[in-house]
């Protein structure tokens, strides 16, 4: 039997393509008002938009047989897609308000080599789907061993520091209007020359800085208001969920998605500590599928936050096939030299010492803001060498950690997925007695990398063990 898409896509669809051309339309009828052939041609061009959509629609079929799926599409040129049951990787679901009163779904079918076919189906359609894919429903009822992500966990989520951003902003901005408020009584030039200091009188902080401090605070309150509705509509109603050899991970309250991943098809779990976390002990934990499509399903929340002590006894329960064990092995001291040279000659840091000594050149800025630049260079680097780090003496897994957008990442991969190892050491690497790996993962959408730098050079045996085991070639 072939299915189409729900019609709701079909009318989307025309709404869509209203959307795109509704702007040049207004602009011509603006500039053209008087002609009178200008409403036919819209017209005409509006009949042959529905009709060409409706007839893509009505092409674009679905068929489930017992060992396939077969998809049809194309008006002028006919393509089919027949894809074996057991070549299907994982199915994502998706709904929105509107969809669940109509009782839809938005159905992901991702395949090998990273392929993915969508299609909006009726519930019971996909139900039937998820049970020929996997031999059995998928329940709506979570089963006995399930997790719940809490309410301390949400407001810690809704914690995120962008949300500090607008709130400086906003400080900045009354710090601007309280000197223009001032600027009369002031000098003239006192905004560039050392008299900068009274820009602000004592008088005046006295009488509004209260004023200034609790507008920036309230902000800051409004914002993080803000951003824990966005968190519970995202994260609300989160269940986590094992069902045989399947993860089961549903979320959200208005766009409700629901991902099913079969567990043998796991690459690698990742964890990520923002500052945030590190602060409160938590951490967030996703996991990779060997056919990775790309965006939100590329890397699926498997735990958005747990605490990182109680992180084993969580993957004993959901994902046993997976263990976490703190990488040992770290960058020497002289590394932490090397990190920091590569960080004062980035391009990034030249960026900054033209614009610094810009700003020097034509304000008031000090030269010992060029010594501010220095700290933070130096603090980044300790960061990135404190939290460099790899582990190769578990059995089965390698841990590769490293500081990364602001946050600590460790991913957990399993080492039969190591495809090959690249050893890079410059003149000063192999002065310091060190040098940078690069380990090449299998992926069946891309191959993905992992560098690790600076790492004592005794690791290119280990690497090289792991390989001849699996028959594959090292890199020196």
């Amino acid at each position: 039997m072939k299915m189409r898409n729900h019609w709701i896509e079909f009318v989307y669809q025309n709404v869509q393509t209203i959307r795109n051309f509704f702007v040049p339309f207004v602009g011509v009828t603006i500039f053209n008002p008087t002609s009178l052939q200008w409403p036919v041609i819209v017209g005409i061009f509006a009949v042959l938009t529905v009709l060409w959509s409706f007839v893509s629609w009505f092409n674009h079929t679905f068929s489930l047989t017992e060992n396939s799926i077969v998809i049809e599409r194309g008006v002028l040129s006919k393509s089919v897609n027949t894809i074996p049951l057991e070549s299907v990787r994982s199915v994502h679901t998706s709904d929105s308000l509107i969809k669940r009163w109509l009782k839809i779904e938005n159905v992901k079918v991702e395949t090998i080599g990273g392929d993915e076919v969508l299609f909006v189906l009726k519930h019971a359609v996909v139900q039937r789907l998820e049970k020929e894919i996997f031999k059995q429903p998928l329940s709506t009822k979570p089963s006995n061993n399930t997790w719940r992500l809490g309410i301390k966990n949400l407001v810690i989520l809704s914690l995120d520091v962008r949300i500090l951003l607008p709130a400086i902003s906003f400080g900045f901005w009354l710090f601007g209007k309280a000197t223009d408020w001032l600027k009369d009584d002031l000098p003239k030039g006192s905004f560039l020359k050392s008299d900068a200091k009274n820009v602000l009188h004592l008088s005046f902080w006295l009488e509004h800085g209260w004023v200034i401090f609790l507008s920036a605070v309230g902000l800051l309150l409004l914002i993080w208001v803000a951003s824990g509705i966005r968190t519970f509509l995202k994260y609300g109603r989160y269940v986590l969920s094992r069902e045989s050899e399947e993860l089961i991970v549903s979320y959200g309250v208005l766009n409700r998605k629901t991902y099913r991943i079969p567990v043998h098809y796991i690459r690698s779990i990742v964890l990520e500590e923002p500052l945030r976390f590190l602060m409160t002990g938590s951490v967030r934990v996703k996991v990779e599928n060997v056919g990775i499509g790309s965006g939100e399903e590329a890397t699926i929340e498997l735990f958005p936050i747990v605490q990182k002590q109680r992180l084993q006894t969580y993957l004993n329960a959901y994902l046993p096939e997976f263990t976490y064990e703190k990488p040992r092995t770290k960058s020497p001291t002289q590394g932490y030299i090397l990190y920091a040279l590569h960080n004062l000659f980035s391009g990034f840091s030249l960026f900054i010492y033209v614009l610094l000594g810009f700003l020097i050149y034509y304000t008031s800025l000090s030269i010992y803001s060029y010594a501010g630049w220095l700290i933070i260079v130096w603090l980044h680097s300790y960061i990135q060498w404190k939290n460099n780090a790899v582990g190769y003496k578990q059995k089965g897994f390698i841990t590769v950690q490293r500081w990364r957008r602001g946050k600590r990442e460790t991913t957990v991969f399993l080492s039969h997925y190591l495809q090959s190892v690249k050893c890079i050491q410059t003149g000063i690497d192999r002065a310091c007695r060190v040098q940078t790996y690069t380990l090449y993962v299998y992926s069946e959408a891309l191959i993905e990398e992992y560098t690790i730098r600076h790492i004592e050079m005794s690791l290119k045996q280990n690497f090289y063990k792991i390989l001849q085991k699996k028959g594959l070639k090292f890199h020196y």
